[in-house]
């Protein structure tokens, strides 16, 4: 008896868990155009005027598979980069400032300031009366 729960406590050590997003931005999830086109929207779908603000290290492909987000992969924008994502490293965008969220601020009687910005902008064309984006804050 004494083995078979040494047996269990050394299986319990040894099995490696994966239970983190993995990242990244490397090609071909490297560009705007294919991360929207290929991850975010349907192919099927018309779109154009492709932009970013930020940084490029902070945009990029996520695989959730194996972590317990509830998205099984998706685009991830994060204004301390993917590194700090994956493994507690980063640096900020150090770009300061976005009109749209400083109005909505105010609104709310908050003065904030906004610093370490990461935003992706583009425009699509729906062939249906609605569309709906999943997203993970």
């Amino acid at each position: 008896m004494k083995n078979y729960i040494l047996y269990f406590i050394a299986l319990f050590f040894f099995i490696e868990l994966n239970a983190q997003i993995t990242t990244t931005n490397s090609a071909p999830m490297n560009t705007l155009e294919t991360l929207i086109d290929s991850v975010l929207l349907s192919s099927e779908l018309t779109t154009s005027n492709f932009s970013s603000i930020g940084f490029d290290s902070g945009i990029g492909y996520f695989d959730g598979a194996n972590s317990n987000i509830g998205m099984e992969y998706g685009i991830i924008l994060s204004t301390g980069g993917l590194d700090l994502v994956t493994n507690g490293f980063g640096t900020g965008s150090a770009i300061s400032g976005d009109s749209d969220l400083e109005l909505a601020l105010v609104e709310i009687n908050l003065n904030w300031d906004v610093n370490n910005v990461t935003i992706i902008e583009f425009d699509f064309v729906a062939e249906s009366e609605s569309m709906a984006f999943n997203y993970v804050f």
